[in-house]
């Protein structure tokens, strides 16, 4: 009978540390690496899928783009059959703390964002955002002293088909490079 209680509370314990909870990270402005939102309602969390995987799940650096220093940061869930990934794309010179930028064409605007779904290693699925469709970002932290950038993101974007996808209830809080 001991064995069998034992047992049991193993059992619970197993179910109970398995569940996969429905939850965003915390919102924080300490460069603590996280990102996540939900994409038509699901949930996605930057993650990796064993500590193993060689590749990062998220990524924020300051690169020159047409001659823009341009903020990128993106957020992998390999968890996810065909690791989708989030990017968000910001005039670093122009970024201001506390003000809420509009998703632009990616090619005019102060800032852009994308959802890309990989289908095979060579084949993917781009959805963008655009002047015509929904989109914001704000960032509620940026210390460009100790390269932290935190804030919140959510916006309409569609593929070269129309098809679209929507972004809500984004967050981030990132360290990046220069």
């Amino acid at each position: 009978m001991k064995h069998l209680l034992q047992l049991f509370i193993l059992l619970i314990f197993f179910i109970a540390t398995s569940c996969k909870k429905d939850e965003l990270p915390t919102p924080t402005e300490e460069g603590k690496q996280t990102l996540g939102c939900r994409v038509n309602g699901k949930l996605f969390v930057a993650q990796r899928k064993s500590m193993w995987q060689l590749s990062e799940e998220i990524s924020a650096n300051v690169q020159e783009r047409d001659g823009i220093m341009t903020l990128y940061i993106r957020g992998t869930d390999s968890t996810i059959d065909g690791e989708p990934s989030i990017y968000l794309l910001i005039d670093y010179d122009r970024v201001q703390q506390g003000v809420t930028y509009s998703f632009n064409d990616p090619n005019t605007g102060i800032a852009s964002a994308e959802y890309k779904y990989h289908h095979t290693t060579t084949n993917s699925t781009e959805y963008i955002t655009s002047q015509s469709l929904f989109g914001e970002l704000k960032f509620t932290l940026l210390d460009k002293d100790k390269n932290i950038a935190s804030g919140t993101f959510s916006f309409d974007a569609e593929d070269s088909q129309g098809e679209k996808v929507e972004v809500r209830e984004g967050r981030f809080d990132v360290l990046f490079d220069k």
